[in-house]
């Protein structure tokens, strides 16, 4: 009976621990992909991926967890758990099956963008090297070398959003993070900075706080969630889906603080990011963003 219960558990672990490689390699080839495309189309491709996500399912509520572990945070391995649907599959597989998918809908996405056709495919799909033990591969190196392809794709974004408001929005979050490091360095007589930059990814304030200064602040009420159609116009920015872009970006910059849901409220047009353990809100007045809380 012993021998058996040995056994079986020797099984068990091993088959996590396939399950964990293959996750880890699909990632791998995801990552090729995005890398891929942002140098072969010089972003184009990746910010059309992430359009096309952003306007995608707005009728499924928690749909965002399942675009940020596919995009922004596929070392995030927790936050599978926030994803609804395909129950049949472990964590593991849905990480490996979700990772596949974003692979395979970039380099399709570029050969449409190369060839101008569905039907010609003059880029290969991403292809690994079968030698390599891919379970030594580091979840948090791989998911550094996603957020900066997509960081990228996403600042290139706002830029377009954003407008004349971009560059002062930048330079000002950019400045205060600066700053905020230099005086908790003299503060606290020359504390590491590393640990002070892992310090800030974690509660966010440098990012909050510089969005309060560049942007206002206000105190409004999130009352119900909001699932809204998008009606592009160059004067408004649809509301869901500039929530969504701030939310995978904010994921990329504290990725040990990233969102893992979003509500929005289209009475008061704010929306409310939560990062599992304290939320983020922002309001569009006036056409333009600010922070509140």
């Amino acid at each position: 009976m012993k021998l058996l219960c040995f056994l079986l558990t020797f099984v068990l672990v091993s088959a996590l621990a396939d399950e964990e490689a293959e996750c880890k390699k699909q990632i791998l080839l995801a990552n090729a992909a995005f890398k891929r495309a942002y140098h072969l189309s010089r972003g184009d491709v990746l910010e059309r991926v992430i359009e096309s996500m952003v306007n995608f399912t707005l009728h499924i509520r928690n749909s965002f967890a399942k675009m940020n572990f596919k995009i922004a945070v596929p070392d995030k391995l927790e936050i599978i758990n926030d994803i609804p649907g395909d129950e049949d599959l472990s964590p593991m597989k849905k990480c490996s099956y979700y990772q596949y998918n974003i692979q395979r809908g970039i380099i399709d996405t570029l050969n449409v963008v190369i060839t101008g056709s569905d039907d010609v495919q003059v880029i290969a799909y991403p292809e690994a090297d079968e030698g390599q033990d891919f379970g030594e591969l580091n979840l948090e190196t791989l998911g550094n070398e996603r957020r900066e392809y997509v960081a990228q794709a996403l600042r290139s974004m706002f830029r377009r959003e954003l407008g004349p408001m971009y560059d002062s929005f930048m330079s000002e979050l950019e400045l205060k993070i600066r700053d905020t490091l230099t005086d908790e360095v003299q503060d606290l007589g020359g504390l590491n900075l590393t640990s002070l930059a892992e310090k800030r990814r974690v509660t966010g304030t440098s990012l909050e706080n510089t969005i309060t200064r560049v942007l206002g602040k206000v105190i409004p009420d999130v009352a119900e969630v909001q699932y809204e159609s998008y009606n592009f116009s160059k004067d408004c920015v649809p509301l869901f889906r500039m929530c969504r872009l701030m939310a995978l970006y904010i994921s990329t910059q504290y990725p040990t603080s990233y969102i893992r849901k979003l509500q929005t409220n289209s009475k008061n047009n704010s929306c409310t990011l939560w990062d599992g353990r304290k939320e983020k809100i922002f309001r569009k007045i006036n056409g333009i963003w600010e922070h509140m809380a």
